[in-house]
């Protein structure tokens, strides 16, 4: 009963379940006392800012409401590097790597909630060569967290983008089990209880039930020839899953510019099928990933349109997907548009001019 009551509290006010928590220490255990996966109470709707954050003060926005909330004294963050954007803080939880022992850890920085899964030094026990004795700096750069989510009630799945591997676990496993593919990831999205991945070739989801789990095939990527690779994305418009990418087309004025396409996943057919609708919703992308938001609670994003910007430039482009036209569009100061743009913009994969 706790529970249900700590979910409908989530559902309306985060203000609510840190009340809830202070009731007594039973209220406070019953949503953050066990070493378990609960996603009935994941902080979903809450990402965390790239704007002055730190262990003593983290700044959250909630992309249903455009609120933002400053938290403080966030201890368990001390001594940890947290994985950043839309890819590594699935369902707002927060997936912290021990500085030390390179223990993963989720954190859901409304209940306080600290959840503990294996090092990651467990990925090079006994494996041939000299992975398990290369220094820990070098071992942190390999095994740097850049995507992860959720898999069935209780598994976190973990992206290595150096080392291209996935491993899976839960709360109470010695070790990680290892994902073994042959082809590059571009993208993660987590939706219920499915967790996708996207290659420039095919769309996979991972089978957890099996040991070890292993990457299915959902869909073949049938790209045109003028696709840019290295921006395809898979994005959670609101339950449903799209896949997007930047083509280079040439404009009747003889420059060349940069559209995004969308796909829609039809999941029983198997099929990505084009469309230009996204559900009255807005989709902000970057290089560190996509986010789509509903635009009721926006004024200053439009419906059916993809924002996007690339290189170094502080403007964005602004795409209707419907209309078919773009124009610059820059956010106004201090809008949750802003926001949005900081944390899309991880420019991990791209260079700026100098």
């Amino acid at each position: 009963m706790r529970a249900l009551i700590a979910e409908r509290a989530l559902d309306t006010d985060e203000k609510d379940l840190i009340r809830f928590r202070a009731v007594c220490s039973a209220w406070r255990d019953s949503i953050g006392g066990e070493n378990r996966i609960n996603r009935g109470i994941h902080p979903r709707r809450w990402i965390l800012l790239p704007e002055a954050s730190d262990a003593t003060l983290c700044k959250f926005g909630n992309i249903a409401t455009g609120e933002c909330i400053q938290l403080q004294n966030l201890h368990q963050l001390a001594n940890h590097t947290v994985a950043e954007g839309p890819h590594g803080n699935p369902e707002g939880m927060l997936v912290l790597r021990d500085d030390t022992s390179f223990v993963i850890r989720l954190f859901n920085p409304l209940t306080r909630q600290l959840i503990h899964l294996p090092s990651l030094k467990t990925l090079v026990v006994g494996v041939e060569g000299d992975d398990d004795q290369m220094p820990d700096e070098e071992f942190g750069e390999l095994y740097e967290v850049t995507a992860a989510g959720f898999v069935g009630g209780s598994k976190l799945v973990l992206y290595f983008h150096a080392i291209k591997m996935i491993a899976v676990a839960k709360p109470g496993d010695e070790d990680w089990e290892v994902v073994t593919y042959d082809q590059p990831l571009m993208s993660v999205a987590t939706i219920g209880d499915h967790f996708y991945c996207l290659s420039t070739e095919s769309l996979f989801e991972l089978d957890a039930s099996t040991s070890p789990p292993q990457l299915v095939v959902v869909s073949q990527v049938d790209r045109p020839g003028n696709i840019i690779l290295d921006t395809m994305r898979l994005v959670d418009n609101g339950g449903e899953l799209l896949v997007l990418w930047n083509e280079l087309h040439l404009h009747p004025q003889g420059f060349w510019h940069l559209w995004y396409a969308v796909r829609r996943i039809d999941l029983n057919e198997g099929l990505m099928i084009p469309t230009y609708y996204l559900n009255d919703r807005a989709v902000v992308v970057g290089p560190s990933g996509a986010i789509s938001v509903s635009t009721a609670h926006f004024p200053e994003l439009d419906a059916n349109t993809i924002y996007f910007r690339y290189g170094c430039n502080k403007d964005f482009i602004k795409q209707c997907a419907l209309s078919n036209t773009y124009e610059y569009y820059r956010s106004p100061p201090g809008s949750f548009a802003k926001c949005l743009g900081s944390y899309v913009a991880n420019f991990a994969y791209t260079t700026c001019p100098h």
